[in-house]
């Protein structure tokens, strides 16, 4: 699954190099679950964000052997800050639950607000409802050819 994620910020605010908290920068977070469980044990939440030193970083996740890549790119003459994500089939399978929010800093430490895209989440990202989200199917059209 690829996710791209296009953010307009007047202000962009990454987490101090090294950090194990990446809620105290600008970031996204997807969370996926194979389940409607209401419980965020359900649901591997993946957080992205770029570091003080340039750096994507991305955390989280149940990695099962295989890890989702990231890229975090700031463009500051539009403001806007390009988040993109690839995670593995093998963490989503072919049917899944998958949410998004984006968290807005605009001095570290402080999350200024966060938008998330279908309802399902609370404030901390601690009781999360699956159910509530969107549902996705990967489908495969055969043997994928290059033009």
């Amino acid at each position: 699954m690829y996710l791209f994620v296009a953010v307009r910020d007047d202000r962009h605010v990454p987490v101090p190099a090294g950090s194990a908290q990446p809620q105290i920068g600008d970031a996204v977070q997807v969370f996926v679950s194979t389940t409607s469980a209401r419980a965020a044990a359900a649901a591997s939440t993946f957080t992205i964000h770029q570091s003080a030193d340039g750096q994507t970083v991305v955390t989280g996740g149940n990695s099962g052997g295989a890890a989702a890549r990231a890229r975090v790119e700031r463009q500051n003459d539009t403001g806007t800050t390009y988040y993109r994500l690839a995670i593995p089939r093998t963490l989503t399978g072919s049917e899944f639950l998958v949410n998004l929010r984006v968290r807005d800093s605009d001095e570290p430490g402080v999350l200024e607000q966060f938008a998330d895209w279908k309802p399902g989440l609370n404030a901390s990202a601690t009781s999360l409802d699956p159910a509530r989200w969107f549902r996705a199917a990967l489908i495969s059209t055969g043997t994928r050819q290059n033009p």
